[in-house]
């Protein structure tokens, strides 16, 4: 048997460590741009036929509420927009997102049995709807648009992930293999985390914005995270993971504080409007 033979073709067949490194990256990013087109497709027809149905029903509901000359009547036609609205803010009228403001009138409705009040209210509830219609039409095209930093930035993290988790395998193989898998755990929690807490917290912590409180704090826990690799394994490659994982971070920061604008100017839309009510109201008492 030919030992230099064989040596030369294992030698041609097998692929260096960095095209190892290349040929990953490459297939997990050609898988994840299928999963996302799938996605994006899938949301764009449902977003395109379930919302438009709901925003069409909403109008016509709306159209009925003004259009009618009764209390009775006017009473019995707001139930149709219970399940319309977000139940979240029915006790809470200072959570415009979640309706609360909407919720608050409709209780003043039910309960006048004044002609004078309720079509004031009317008016109001007329104006409220018109914002809420627009701020759901925004919604829905930023939801269906591609968003270029939220792209960057997980096709950055996907890099940084596979990266390091990759290199520290081949470098430490099976001897490290449990701090490995709890590396890649906390990667992918420092990286989802941040998203997940503005996006059930969008208010403020004490007086800094929820957006601009957790990013920086997991970028932060991220690089402490790195230095900790960098001294445990003693690997100079965690430094280019570090960047690159920093970098996919920002661009996730940036593209939530983009989303965060629509619902902020619907917020800012909303309240302007019951500033103009509150003084045309006073103005009114004044004259009497």
């Amino acid at each position: 048997m030919d030992l230099t033979r064989i040596f030369n073709f294992a030698s041609e067949t097998l692929l260096s460590d960095n095209e190892i490194i290349v040929a990953i990256i490459s297939g997990v990013l050609a898988l994840a741009g299928v999963i996302f087109k799938s996605t994006h497709e899938s949301k764009l027809k449902y977003i395109t036929n379930e919302r438009k149905a709901w925003r069409d029903k909403l109008r016509d509901i709306m159209y009925q509420i003004y259009k009618t000359k009764g209390i009775g009547k006017t009473k019995c036609l707001l139930t149709e927009l219970y399940t319309r609205l977000n139940s979240y803010g029915y006790d809470n009228k200072e959570d415009i997102l979640h309706d609360g403001h909407i919720w608050a009138l409709i209780k003043i409705m039910e309960r006048t049995h004044s002609d004078s009040i309720m079509n004031k209210c009317k008016k109001k509830l007329r104006m409220y709807i018109s914002l809420l219609l627009k701020y759901d039409w925004e919604r829905a095209k930023r939801e269906v648009e591609i968003k270029s930093f939220s792209l960057i930035s997980k096709g950055f993290y996907v890099i940084a992930f596979s990266f390091i988790m990759f290199t520290l395998y081949m470098d430490f193989g099976n001897s490290k293999l449990g701090e490995i898998i709890i590396i890649g755990l906390s990667l992918f929690a420092i990286y989802i985390i941040p998203s997940i807490l503005v996006k059930f917290n969008k208010t403020k912590i004490g007086k800094i914005k929820a957006v601009d409180f957790w990013y920086p704090l997991f970028m932060v826990i991220s690089t402490a995270m790195f230095i900790d690799f960098l001294f445990k394994f003693n690997y100079s490659k965690i430094c280019v993971s570090l960047i690159l994982f920093s970098i996919a971070l920002v661009f996730d920061y940036v593209a939530c504080r983009t989303d965060n604008k629509i619902e902020k100017k619907y917020v800012e839309q909303v309240q302007n409007f019951q500033r103009k009510c509150v003084i045309k109201n006073v103005k009114i008492s004044k004259k009497k």
